[in-house]
């Protein structure tokens, strides 16, 4: 999960070494929730989920959220249970601005209290700014309770 642009479809496509529909122009590309597999040391299967980015170009975010929940609600009655969320947030964005934050709270208040430990920030665009300052960036983002502290 997270905003659009982060990479989500990229870092999928990466670990299942399949081939996904990446976005590399100005419109958000992901439309929907889509479930993508690989197997893990040839004895555990891996879920990844590629979904829709917060802030996307076409679709609200509530709307966003709502399609996300629907998914997460038919796997949970098909007694499939998620053990973890990987949250991508670029490093390159030089703060947290209020779409961020709003969204953020919106994802927190879906993961609930007890569900929000098994969610993983993952920061990418690393290539794209200074080491130090992205290093900056991470300890801020990690150490803030409004943020992911």
């Amino acid at each position: 999960m997270g905003v659009t642009g982060a990479r989500k479809s990229s870092f999928i496509s990466l670990c299942t070494k399949q081939r996904i529909v990446i976005g590399h122009n100005l419109s958000s590309c992901t439309m929907e929730v889509e479930d993508f597999t690989f197997m893990w040391d040839s004895n555990i299967r891996v879920h990844l989920i590629d979904t829709p980015g917060f802030d996307d170009s076409k679709r609200n975010d509530t709307d966003v959220l709502r399609d996300i929940a629907g998914w997460m609600a038919v796997t949970y009655t098909n007694n499939i249970k998620l053990s973890g969320i990987i949250y991508l947030h670029r490093i390159t964005d030089p703060k947290m601005g209020g779409t961020q934050i709003c969204n953020l709270t919106m994802f927190k208040e879906l993961c609930g209290k007890q569900c929000f430990p098994a969610v993983r920030l993952v920061t990418t665009f690393w290539g794209d700014i200074y080491p130090v300052t992205g290093a900056e960036r991470e300890r801020l983002l990690i150490s803030d309770d409004e943020f992911w502290g």
